[in-house]
């Protein structure tokens, strides 16, 4: 059901938000996404596929992945201490990849309907984090 290589991805993006931030993670996203859509009005319709949907939108530089991670960290306000931010960003941005893998193949695959993965995966993680790391 869920894909082991996602799940690593999404390890891999906690701790790649959570050590550089939020908006050069966006950004990535962004340039991953513009890239990618270039290389489909260029006819690279390949190119585009993966740029698109497993760099840009996919569990690495994903904005579920991402948000997640670095709204964590910074809710958690971390002190200078760069290992409890990594672990942190690991631990959630990992959740949110099995979070937004477990309504993508389950709630979206049996029925017509059309939620968002990501943005189901950012909205319920906004609640977790205000649970565990309160104002």
């Amino acid at each position: 059901m869920f894909n082991i290589f996602g799940l690593i991805a999404a390890f891999g993006g906690g701790v790649f938000a959570a050590s550089i931030g939020a908006l050069p993670a966006f950004i990535m996203t962004g340039l991953f996404s513009v890239v990618g859509a270039v290389a489909g009005m260029c006819g690279a319709a390949d190119a585009s596929n993966i740029l698109v949907n497993y760099m840009a939108f996919g569990s690495f530089f994903g904005p579920h992945i991402s948000f997640a991670a670095e709204a964590t960290v910074q809710s958690y306000n971390v002190m200078g201490n760069i290992w409890a931010a990594l672990i942190i960003g690991i631990i959630f941005g990992t959740i949110s990849g099995i979070i937004c893998d477990a309504e993508t193949n389950l709630i979206n695959s049996g029925t017509d309907s059309h939620i968002d993965g990501p943005a189901c995966a950012i909205f319920i993680m906004t609640f977790v984090v205000n649970a565990c790391f309160p104002a």
